[in-house]
């Protein structure tokens, strides 16, 4: 079909008045789409809304971001302050450690010399308890015996030939030294010119206490004050005051043989 043909079939059917009403009616439903497209109020408004939205939520996250950004920032602070504080423990931890160590050492030291002491201050106290208990009347000996004067040692050096605890009982507890001893205590009394007097009697007594085990037969007199005097077994010592009477002071005891019961040394006594 050429042009001219197909145009003049395209007037004919505008002349029909259904197809001009259509082609009328589809012209008028484009031009109204048109026009819709072309509306910048009706294309705009909510655009402008979505972007104020989103301008405010902007600004809310700005917002919210520095906010972020201060509190980070304390924190940083806050946490290099922590930092230094652990450093200056730590150090402090570490001086301190070494401290103890040290005083650890110390202690295990001491305590051990502690023990070493403790150990021997035990075998010290056991041997003066065996001390004691065998040899605490000796001690006694040669205790009474250093503390009579020189001059005293001197006067009886003859009786005492050897002075160590030992010399001491040997030398006493033999029956020609111990009454020489007595003999001797009881002249320096009669003189009342020895101040060792009585230092001289207690140590005869403590010899004489060793004297008795060697010879039982051997005992002191038992006598005490108020006794009534008996020239058969008492010396009446010069200073005293009474004829007779009851005995006022006990100066030196004597001796008796318990197995005879024969007096072999007087008392010295004062009435």
């Amino acid at each position: 079909m050429d042009k001219n043909n197909l145009k003049t079939e395209v007037l004919a059917l505008l002349e029909d008045e259904e197809v001009r009403t259509k082609v009328l009616a589809i012209t008028l439903e484009k031009s109204e789409k048109h026009s819709i497209s072309l509306s910048p109020n009706k294309v705009e408004e909510p655009n402008q809304n979505e972007c104020r939205a989103m301008q405010a939520e902007n600004d809310a996250l700005k917002e919210e971001n520095a906010k972020l950004k201060s509190m980070l920032g304390l924190k940083d602070s806050a946490l290099a302050e922590s930092e230094d504080v652990i450093r200056s423990l730590n150090v402090e931890k570490s001086g301190l450690e070494k401290n103890l160590s040290v005083a650890l050492t110390d202690f295990e030291k001491n305590e051990k010399a502690l023990a070493e002491t403790s150990g021997l201050y035990e075998d010290l106290k056991r041997k003066i308890t065996f001390y004691r208990d065998n040899f605490d009347e000796d001690l006694r000996i040669k205790e009474s015996y250093e503390g009579l004067s020189s001059q005293t040692k001197l006067s009886i050096k003859n009786i005492f030939k050897d002075t160590t605890p030992k010399g001491l009982v040997v030398c006493g507890t033999q029956e020609k030294f111990i009454f020489s001893l007595w003999d001797y205590i009881k002249a320096e009394i009669n003189n009342s010119s020895n101040q060792d007097d009585k230092k001289l009697v207690c140590l005869f007594e403590l010899l004489f206490a060793r004297f008795k085990l060697a010879f039982p037969m051997f005992e002191l007199q038992q006598v005490k004050e108020g006794d009534v005097f008996d020239n058969q077994n008492f010396v009446k010592h010069h200073s005293s005051q009474n004829m007779s009477g009851p005995i006022q002071t006990l100066l030196l005891r004597g001796c008796v043989n318990n197995q005879t019961g024969k007096v072999v040394k007087q008392s010295i006594v004062v009435l």
